[in-house]
C-alpha cells in the first residue's frame, strides 16, 4: 500500500493550546478553525489536516 495523501486525523489531547502553539510554529500548520471544543489546524492541502479535541 502507498499513502499518497493525509486526510484527516483527530487527536483528543489536554492542554490543546500547547498543541497548537506547536503545530503552528513547526511543521508549519496553521489555524483553520477553533471552537469552545476543537482546533482544526491545516497545511493548505499539502501535507493534510489534524483536529485537536479537547477532552472532559
Amino acid at each position: 500500500m502507498k499513502v499518497e495523501k493525509l486526510d484527516h486525523v483527530a487527536l483528543y489531547v489536554r492542554g490543546r493550546e500547547k498543541a497548537t502553539e506547536f503545530l503552528t510554529s513547526h511543521p508549519g500548520f496553521h489555524v483553520v478553525d477553533h471552537t469552545d471544543h476543537h482546533t482544526l489546524v491545516g497545511a493548505g492541502g499539502r501535507i493534510g489536516k489534524l483536529t485537536e479535541e479537547l477532552l472532559t
